[in-house]
């Protein structure tokens, strides 16, 4: 009986250090499995993850700038507050009415920077200050053909007509024909088409008796045209009007009517020191 219990005994314990040995090797049978899966998942899933982080601040513009883009931002950032601090320097100058500091100083600017609309304004107006008023009329004009919101290009138009009118006006007034023809004349070849130009240019010409001019300014009108009819009608008219009212020239004596005659002449005038001067005697 003894015998029997013992043995039962020793079939107990054997069978718990087999069912005990079992599970741990099974244990780590399964453990060496997923030792051996785990680097291939971890590194996939990791890479993932960082594929769609980086993916997500392509998306979002948070990739970190490389040191080159840095700097070139910064230089970039740099320049825009240089640009920004000469202009605002232009711009005080205007207003100080410094106008012979500012065509100097727009000019430098525009070398630097020639598509800033803003510095072209400023340098038409120091042209308008300092130079003659046709030459300033010009550059309006040409700034007309820049990139201008529609209130710059407005204000441009109106400086551009109230001066031309103006300078029409008082040179056709004062019969100063010579002044108003060399006011027009680069005005023309900016603007060829305008009537307004055309129809002045061709009066100061038919004035100063150049009829062949006018008839060239005039052949940009159409030949029914009313007023370019009209203007030629009042330069022959007065043309005939000047050579009636002349008094005859008393001839010296010995000289010939052929040589003198009552009657206007061409003369060649050279201008020295802003004079018009010619070589010419009165009886010798």
């Amino acid at each position: 009986m003894k015998l029997i219990k013992w043995l039962s005994i020793f079939l107990s314990v054997s069978l718990g250090a087999n069912l005990w040995f079992a599970w741990d090797w099974y244990k780590q049978s399964h453990d060496m499995q997923e030792v051996e899966s785990a680097p291939s998942t971890g590194i996939e899933t990791v890479r993932e993850h960082s594929w769609a982080n980086n993916s997500l601040e392509r998306k979002r513009g948070l990739t970190r700038p490389s040191q080159a883009e840095s700097s070139r931002l910064i230089t970039k950032v740099d320049k825009d507050l240089q640009q920004q601090a000469h202009l605002e320097r232009l711009q005080t100058l205007a207003k100080q009415q410094k106008f012979d500091l500012l065509e100097f100083e727009t000019g430098a600017y525009l070398r630097l920077y020639p598509q800033d609309t803003e510095a072209m304004i400023l340098e038409a107006l120091a042209y308008y200050h300092t130079k003659p008023l046709n030459t300033a009329l010009v550059h309006y004009h040409e700034l007309l053909n820049k990139s201008l919101d529609a209130a710059q290009e407005k204000e441009i138009e109106k400086i551009i007509a109230v001066n031309t009118t103006k300078v029409i006006q008082q040179f056709s007034g004062d019969g100063a024909w010579d002044l108003l023809a060399e006011f027009l004349e680069p005005l023309i070849q900016i603007d060829p088409l305008n009537k307004q130009y055309l129809m002045a240019l061709a009066r100061a010409y038919g004035m100063q008796s150049q009829l062949s001019l006018m008839e060239a300014v005039l052949a940009n009108f159409h030949p029914d045209d009313i007023r370019a009819t009209r203007l030629r009608e009042n330069v022959m008219a007065r043309l005939n009007n000047t050579s009636q009212d002349e008094p005859l020239i008393e001839l010296p004596e010995g000289a010939t009517e052929s040589l003198v005659g009552n009657r206007r002449a061409d003369v060649l005038l050279q201008q020295k020191q802003g004079h018009f001067v010619t070589d010419a005697r009165v009886h010798n």
